[in-house]
């Protein structure tokens, strides 16, 4: 009753699901880990309840809405404006309510004692919904003018030329007015420099910049209407796209679409060419009880044929709708939108005014402290991975014990300096991850000798979220050194 005749015995039953499984419940360890990684990156770059909050209210007062604030963190919407619903009727999906008498952007928001259930607005959302698509549909040309912004954390004097674009793939189905399918649309950033080199940007390279004064619009006009940013700009982003992000925009829906479509073909000819054979069987039966005057009274071998025909024109027809659905291509990518992005160490040589403090040496004093960081964290044990330079949030990727990913933010710091420098993207990381990010503060030395201290959950109960006008916070080095301890 004991013996273990074959432990491996599940193993193959796994394998049979993996294979023939059209939608598996089983998942190998390998994708258990790698979504539980997916998750974690979503989750330190997510946009907190307070980003959505800000961008509706605008958004909701542009279009002529009126939110009437009620309980703390509660609002109500007695009317919604008329061009939110006309946009939600033509969108063909009606799920705009007239009014809203709660709403929040908190889920432990949505429900208050003697108060009535507010409705979550999250992505997903109609309110939300119909208010980008109307804004867009009214305002959506501003984005392809452009706009200039400053960049105020960058070491860097060279501006660059930052465009959004927009590819996606269809496949071979038609749509209302004979349009093919899109399986997939993507977004992406690319940063252009005067030399003409093209790079991602990664995720949301705007978060950190500010918009210009007056006056500082004025010293920057004359450098976002130079040649090559209006001439080269669309052309040698269109060109990096076509070249790298929609062949591998394309490799990656294809991958996914053909496992789908492959499975389901092998299910759908399996199922119907049964049926085929069972039907086909069963009119040379009834034809043979019929010559020998033998009658079946639910069926006869007429209709049995007429079963077996229509099961070979549903296997023709599922397997020419399959065929459309593995033909896919890409669309030609195209720009959304623009922004002339200005180092702010550039505005104060243009303006004749001292650049922003810096750590001295700044290029140095950072690979060093990055360097320092990723020595402690293989003394650890850890295999620390240093992320690409356009990483907003943090600096590298690391490991704890339990496999859980740390992110990490360096400051290095010349030695005797009295503060440092954080940016909302960075603030935003360490208040998503919490007791999972490591702000690591590196004291660099004359000799290139470097300290290195950790600080985990480095903000939380400690500063406050950033502000819509807040674009760089600076703190005290000394206080948060203090805090700080060896790497452990």
């Amino acid at each position: 009753m004991t013996a273990v005749i074959d432990a491996t015995v599940g193993d193959r039953m796994r394998e049979l699901i993996e294979e023939q499984s059209l939608l598996s419940d089983v998942l190998s360890d390998a994708r258990i880990d790698g979504i539980r990684d997916q998750m974690e990156r979503a989750q330190a770059m997510r946009l907190q309840p307070s980003f959505i909050r800000r961008f509706f209210f605008g958004a909701f007062g542009l279009l002529n809405g009126k939110v009437t604030r009620r309980e703390a963190n509660r609002c109500q919407i007695s009317r919604v404006p008329p061009s939110l619903r006309n946009w939600d009727t033509a969108q063909g999906r009606g799920r705009l309510l007239s009014s809203y008498e709660r709403i929040c952007f908190e889920r432990e928001q949505i429900t208050v004692p003697g108060r009535p259930m507010a409705d979550l607005v999250s992505p997903g959302h109609p309110l939300l919904d119909a208010t980008i698509g109307a804004l867009l549909e009214r305002h959506g040309s501003l984005l392809q003018q452009g706009s200039i912004l400053i960049n105020p954390d960058s070491t860097s004097e060279q501006p660059k030329v930052l465009v959004l674009l927009e590819h996606g793939t269809v496949d071979g189905a038609a749509v209302d007015g004979g349009q093919r399918r899109v399986v997939s649309k993507q977004f992406e950033y690319v940063e252009i420099t005067e030399n003409g080199e093209v790079a991602d940007a990664g995720e949301h390279p705007y978060l950190d910049c500010r918009s210009p004064e007056p006056d500082e619009l004025e010293l920057l006009t004359p450098l976002a209407t130079a040649d090559w940013v209006r001439d080269t700009l669309t052309t040698k982003a269109l060109n990096h796209a076509i070249a790298h992000n929609v062949p591998q925009h394309l490799a990656e829906v294809e991958a996914r679409i053909h496992s789908q479509v492959d499975r389901t073909l092998d299910a759908v000819q399996q199922r119907l060419n049964e049926e085929i054979k069972h039907w086909d069987a069963r009119v040379l039966r009834l034809k043979n009880d019929e010559l020998a005057g033998k009658r079946n009274a639910r069926i006869n071998s007429a209709k049995a044929r007429q079963r077996a025909e229509e099961a070979e024109e549903r296997l023709d027809r599922r397997e020419e709708e399959l065929a459309r659905q593995r033909k896919l291509s890409p669309l030609a990518p195209r720009v959304v939108g623009a922004a002339f992005i200005v180092p702010e160490r550039l505005l104060a040589t243009l303006a004749g005014t001292p650049p922003p403090s810096h750590a001295i040496d700044t290029t140095r004093s950072d690979r060093l402290a990055i360097d320092a960081v990723l020595a402690a964290e293989r003394s650890l044990g850890r295999d620390p991975n240093e992320m690409p330079h356009n990483n907003k949030g943090f600096d590298i990727e690391t490991r704890n014990h339990d496999a859980h990913i740390l992110t990490i933010e360096v400051k290095g710091r010349v030695a005797g300096a009295t503060d440092f420098s954080i940016t909302p993207s960075e603030i935003l990381c360490a208040l998503n991850k919490a007791d999972r990010h490591i702000l690591a503060l590196v004291e660099v030395s004359d000799d290139d000798t470097t300290e290195v201290r950790y600080l985990y959950d480095p903000f939380t109960n400690r500063e406050p979220e950033p502000s819509p006008a807040e674009h760089k916070r600076t703190l005290d080095w000394q206080t948060y050194w203090t805090l700080a301890e060896s790497p452990k």
